[in-house]
């Protein structure tokens, strides 16, 4: 099914469609997956996995990349989940409740 093109003067930009979750995170190996506590807009949990150090790792279904918490919930950035490496610095606005 296509879908129809919009109209030469809308400027909005389309949303896109979300990345799922993999099973497990090759750049964490030490990860292991836990009940998600944070909402994501449509309904759901994002998923989550945690350390035995007490880091957090949440998927990011737009992004398709991890952000990670340390064990107080502070966002320590954004990574790539098959590289490890950070493509985002630390939000000192973003938290979760660990």
């Amino acid at each position: 099914m296509s879908r129809a093109k919009p109209p030469a003067n809308d400027n909005r930009t389309p949303v896109g469609t979300y990345i799922a979750a993999p099973l497990h995170l090759p750049a964490f190996p030490l990860a292991q997956r836990v009940r998600g506590k944070n909402t994501i807009p449509g309904g759901g949990l994002r998923q989550r996995w945690k350390s035995r150090s007490g880091t957090i790792y949440e998927w990011d279904y737009q992004h398709g990349r991890v952000e990670v918490y340390d064990r107080r919930g502070r966002h320590l950035g954004e990574f790539d989940p098959y590289t490890g490496a950070r493509t985002k610095p630390a939000n000192p606005h973003y938290q979760v409740e660990p």
